[in-house]
């Protein structure tokens, strides 16, 4: 009873930031529970410890998750633990969300979901669908289906607003990668109510604030952009998270390149490279992109190749569409500064063609028009 009452108090203490003091008593009571025999506690335990390790310690974490989060499930299934099954799947969900298998990740967390449901948990059931809907606008599935399931979600999320708030603002983007920018912002609007009733002034780092700032960046709202990742890379600091900081940081890193702020920039892009685990891919190939800008910025045209090549593989190591084609576009504009203008063409259309087998027909659009401030030609075919 002590064994469990302990993994639970670590829970909670991971659910408000206190990441070394949950990493502790985790520790900690996942030995103790290897030493009384208690395969199944240690399991949790031990599970819940690698959570907490992901956002403090990553390096290494997506194998290794995998691999003890595959046996866990086995064991709990046979054991008919069914909160233990949940916990194992959504550990799975973890470690492919860390390497952009976004696909996989959203299967592992509807497993959860089944799981909790089996459970007669309600309250575990109801944490995972909310995380299940955060995943809604990710992976390679098109816009316009992304916006089915969401709005299908929507109308069967009842009274739960947790759940509403985080399809709401899912809806927001999709929305606004669609081209209806009117339609998303009414959206996020009624998410961000919601987050007011539901806990005063919105500080929640993890989705919301990101969703804002990816709004904006549709909209052409660099600014806003800034303030929302501003505000997530600074809580994210405060906590000692990395696997979410690395990911704002090369965000907004991206960010300063575009508004001109190229010192600020480099900073973040140091912040990326320092919280990134090697193998969170999607955060690697992030900073690796705004890298190569910068350096293409700065005429050191090999150096910014050799890093925009990088990003590319690294995404394509990946089944996000939306980051390979971002990935495309670095590549396409240092290709450009190069003067390259051809192999820049290719690069273009290329980074064009993955954004629109997405849906992101907003962000194949603005793609285009980069290139219009850079040197005032057209480039790639149909243009």
């Amino acid at each position: 009873m002590r064994l469990r009452a302990e993994i639970d108090l670590g829970w909670a203490l991971y659910s408000f930031g206190r990441f070394t003091d949950a990493e502790r008593i985790l520790r900690q009571v996942t030995e103790r529970a290897r030493r009384a025999g208690e395969d199944g506690l240690r399991a949790h335990g031990r599970l819940a410890h690698l959570r907490v390790l992901f956002a403090t310690d990553p390096e290494g974490l997506v194998a290794t998750t995998l691999t003890e989060a595959t046996a866990a499930l086995t064991a709990f299934v046979r054991d008919g633990d069914e909160v233990g099954a949940a916990l194992a799947c959504r550990s799975q969900a973890a470690a492919y969300l860390a390497a952009g298998q976004f696909e996989a990740a959203e299967k592992a967390m509807e497993s959860a979901v089944t799981h909790a449901e089996d459970s007669g948990v309600p309250r575990a059931a109801q944490s995972l669908r909310r995380e299940l809907a955060y995943l809604t606008s990710l992976g390679p599935r098109p816009v316009a289906a992304s916006i089915k399931r969401a709005t299908r979600a929507l109308e069967a999320a009842g009274e739960d607003r947790g759940l509403r708030r985080a399809l709401l603002a899912q809806l927001a983007l999709l929305n606004a990668m669609a081209g209806d920018i009117a339609t998303a912002r009414a959206r996020l609007q009624e998410a961000e109510e919601i987050v007011g009733d539901l806990r005063g002034a919105r500080t929640d780092p993890f989705h919301s604030g990101y969703v804002v700032a990816r709004v904006a960046l549709l909209a052409d709202e660099p600014e806003i952009a800034e303030r929302e990742l501003r505000r997530s890379c600074r809580q994210f600091s405060r906590m000692g998270e990395r696997a979410h900081l690395a990911t704002r940081a090369a965000a907004l890193a991206d960010v300063l390149v575009r508004l001109g702020r190229f010192e600020e920039a480099t900073r973040y892009i140091s912040r990326c490279r320092d919280a990134a685990a090697g193998d969170q891919l999607p955060a690697q190939a992030g900073w690796c992109g705004v890298h190569a800008r910068l350096l293409a910025i700065a005429g050191r045209d090999a150096e910014a190749i050799r890093f925009a090549d990088t990003a590319c593989e690294l995404a394509g190591r990946t089944d996000d569409l939306d980051g390979q084609g971002q990935a495309l576009l670095a590549r396409a504009e240092v290709l450009h500064r190069a003067g390259r203008k051809d192999d820049a063409a290719e690069s273009l259309d290329a980074a064009v063609r993955r954004l629109t087998q997405k849906g992101n027909l907003t962000g194949a659009a603005l793609a285009r028009r980069l290139f219009d401030t850079l040197g005032g030609e057209n480039f790639g075919a149909g243009s």
